[in-house]
């Protein structure tokens, strides 16, 4: 009995340590990600100040500026899970078929990836963006 018992501490130990490089990876694509939003966020926003000066000048409010933002920014964001959704399916098929006794795939996780990215993304905008429409129209248009 001892012996069966040591077999199977085996397989969760092996399957507690792949799970924990999966976090650990997962982690490390989620800092790596928030960076680059930052970055980019960042670049588009300075790329963009000249326009957000000639549109606060023609009435714009700030508001307007962050919704025109995030909307170029956020569809970029949804392209890229459309397009991985299938890979993370696969890839969680893959994985729960391991088991002798695997639970239902939901559309839960992948909703919650898309919420996930998309508040980063906000994140990231929302605050170049705020930082960027503050500056006076008159600075943006007269250093230019």
């Amino acid at each position: 009995m001892s012996r069966l018992l040591s077999g199977t501490q085996g397989f969760f130990d092996t399957g507690l340590s792949f799970a924990t490089v999966l976090l650990l990876l997962g982690g490390l694509v989620l800092g790596v990600a928030c960076v680059n939003y930052a970055n980019l966020a960042t670049a588009r926003a300075a790329r963009r100040v000249r326009e957000i000066g000639v549109r606060k000048t023609l009435g714009g409010s700030t508001r307007q500026m962050i919704a025109l933002l995030l909307g170029s920014f956020s569809r970029p964001v949804l392209v890229a899970n459309l397009v991985a959704w299938p890979a993370g399916y696969f890839a969680a098929r893959a994985y729960l078929n391991q088991f002798s006794q695997s639970i239902g795939l939901t559309p839960w996780p992948f909703v919650l990836s898309v919420a996930i990215t998309l508040a980063i993304a906000c994140l990231a905008v929302v605050g170049q963006t705020l930082r960027a429409a503050r500056t006076t129209p008159a600075q943006v248009l007269r250093s230019e």
